[in-house]
């Protein structure tokens, strides 16, 4: 820029919603010359508007919104107020006001509003006439369930020549509901729910970061068919290279001093079965493409070298005809890193030697896929994180690896079929992960066939499926589909549903794990009937064990907070304040965002007390969702706690 004959500049800046005061900075230079100057310049409309809201809001939630009207002028004048909302919201109070503003004052008008039984983003919208213009705010306001979104998934197969029928289901508001079918010559499209699954899954240890990320080295075509339902953070979206490249990163800030990584972030000890996993997955995206730390690799491959050496045992609990046994093997790690070895073309050859010599002393999934037999693994909720659908999958994915033509690679991918088809149920990341790697290889042949299909829901037609895959969002809610195909091969389809449930979980549920919560003051007294002042300090206190008699590691706890919370930062709140707590335990890794804290940490039957302060920051009512706990590797390990309405004076 340069400046006229007095030495002055003129330009324009494109500022944002904003009131306030900006700081202008100048460098002026000439030849070896230069000055700085700078000058504070305020910004304000003649009214300044400022609303009072939550950062959310969840379904049925009433909150009394205080907007502020600063007149920044030297003159008085009459001010009319009117309100309006936009997506899943409506105003309940009277929609509009008079008021009168006084030179360089401040007034307030209130509202109220009520989120609606919808989830989306939402816009409030206030508008201002006074001293002759017109004025606007506008806050996008998101609706999110107070516990949740409820998921109702399925998937199937039509042959050629056949018809297939199915109904979807589903306890959901219609208001709320978002629904896609997916139909495809791919057999992956039946496994489309479970990369669904791992694209929406809401944590990130180690373990959880590779299994999201390993499909989409091989599925990239398959991701921009998902959903928009994910995490809050940027690391999932519909780019699978950006995901991967993501993981990436991640995981090799994870690396420990002695080549293994961590399972949390800023985590002290190595975890050996995902750091042969990660090992595993950055090996793979290197062959893809992908830029990766080959010194990462190095210092991995090294840390599996060692631990094989080191021929470690533990319990390994089975059952046997419905009954629970147990008896002592080598770990299972030891033949997964052994794999990951032999696949980097540094076999450990003795170790390899060593237990094939010792065959009959291996857990099943540690040999061959004919070793499979009345034998039936539990699930494991760390250690190796094994489940029977899970060691099927990597059985699969080392016979297709190293002998592709073996006559097992039909049977077991029969049998891993069959596991991951359940509707709606929850599989493990650990499932996801492998079972996909494992259809993945087979996909291929899967596409020289010729097949075309109509599609009806309730009688009517739809559309067509003509070679190429296609996804339909029509309302699928409690409807009956058919497919009718016709032509050669098989036609794959997927469908999902999500929304909020119209069964709201009330009180208490425990399956093997135990989890509470309650709201004290700042002295140590329970809060009862769900009643809180504005501006209030509160206390929740969050307790868990294990109720099953032994240890279950890997329980994620996840807390929803209300509308009118908002957490406080523990930094400023002194310890020192709350000498009444006597027992405090440390998880393994907190998540702290806007609307929940999780803690992720191993259950005995001891309980553990967590902690967290939150200040109470709206008035109105307000939903609080339960508090949940969920082995993260084994899904009949859950429990739930502690739904009610909150009033806040």
């Amino acid at each position: 820029m340069k400046a006229n004959h007095s030495g002055q500049v003129s330009f324009p800046i494109d500022i944002p919603q904003f009131s306030g005061a900006l700081r202008v900075m100048a460098v002026a230079y000439k030849d070896n010359k230069f000055g700085v100057a700078e000058h504070m310049m305020k910004v304000a409309d003649p009214v300044v508007i400022s609303m009072a809201l939550p950062r959310f809001l969840s379904p049925g939630d009433k909150v009394k919104m205080s907007a502020s009207l600063t007149n920044t002028t030297a003159s008085g004048g009459n001010a009319e107020v009117q309100i309006q909302t936009s997506g899943p919201l409506s105003v309940v109070s009277s929609k509009s006001s008079k008021i009168y503003l006084k030179a360089g004052k401040e007034e307030t008008v209130d509202f109220e509003i009520q989120a609606l039984a919808s989830s989306g983003n939402a816009t409030v919208t206030l508008k201002v006439k006074a001293l002759g213009q017109s004025f606007s705010q506008e806050i996008v306001l998101p609706v999110r369930p107070a516990g949740g979104l409820t998921f109702s998934t399925g998937s199937g197969a039509v042959k050629a020549g056949s018809t297939g029928t199915f109904k979807t289901g589903g306890e959901l508001i219609p208001s709320s509901v978002q629904s896609s079918l997916y139909i495809t010559r791919s057999p992956v499209g039946r496994f489309l729910t479970n990369l669904n699954q791992l694209l929406r899954y809401p944590y990130g240890c180690l373990e959880q970061t590779v299994s999201v990320a390993f499909p989409q080295l091989y599925f990239k075509d398959f991701v921009q068919y998902i959903g928009t339902a994910k995490n809050d953070d940027s690391f999932h979206n519909n780019n699978s290279d950006h995901n991967v490249q993501q993981a990436i990163l991640k995981i090799e800030s994870m690396q420990l001093y002695n080549g293994g990584f961590s399972l949390w972030e800023n985590d002290g000890s190595a975890d050996w079965w995902p750091s042969a996993y990660a090992i595993h997955f950055l090996m793979e995206a290197q062959k893809a493409g992908f830029d990766v730390n080959r010194k990462v690799v190095e210092g991995g491959l090294g840390f599996l070298e060692q631990k094989v050496k080191e021929k470690e045992m533990n319990t390994w609990f089975y059952y046997e005809n419905n009954v629970l046994k147990s008896k002592k093997v080598p770990r299972q790690e030891i033949f997964y890193s052994l794999y990951v070895l032999a696949i980097a073309d540094r076999p450990s050859v003795s170790v390899m030697n060593f237990y094939k010599s010792q065959a009959n002393q291996l857990s099943p999934e540690s040999r061959l896929p004919r070793a499979f037999g009345a034998e039936r693994a539990e699930p494991a909720s760390s250690g190796y994180y094994g489940s029977y659908l899970r060691d099927l999958a990597i059985s699969l994915n080392a016979i297709l690896e190293a002998d592709p033509e073996n006559p097992q690679v039909g049977e077991l991918m029969g049998q891993i079929v069959e596991e991951a088809k359940r509707p709606n149920h929850y599989y493990t990341t650990q499932e996801n992960a492998f079972a996909l790697l494992a259809v993945g290889k087979q996909v291929r042949k899967a596409m020289n066939s010729n097949i075309n299909a109509s599609i009806k829901i309730n009688g009517k037609p739809i559309g067509s499926f003509n070679n190429k895959d296609i996804r339909f969002k029509d309302d699928l809610l409690n409807k009956t589909v058919s497919i009718a195909a016709s032509g050669s091969g098989m036609l794959y389809y997927s469908y999902e549903l999500s929304g909020i449930s119209t069964v709201v979980p009330k009180g208490s549920k425990d399956n093997y794990i135990k989890v509470r919560k309650r709201y004290l003051d700042r002295n140590g007294r329970e809060v009862s009937q769900g009643r809180f002042k504005q501006n209030e300090l509160v206390v929740v206190e969050i307790s868990a064990q294990a109720i099953t008699g032994k240890s279950i590691e890997n329980v994620a706890i996840t807390d929803l907070l209300p509308a009118c919370f908002e957490i406080e930062n523990s930094r400023l709140v002194a310890e020192r304040e709350f000498s009444w707590i006597k027992s405090k335990d440390q998880a393994d890794y907190v998540d702290i965002r806007d609307d929940r804290i999780s803690y992720f940490t191993g259950l005995n039957s001891e309980i553990k007390y967590f902690y967290y302060t939150v200040r109470v920051v709206g008035k109105g009512q307000f939903t609080v969702g339960p508090v949940t706990a969920d082995a993260m590797y084994n899904a009949s390990y859950n429990s739930f706690s502690g739904s009610q309405v909150f009033l806040v004076e």
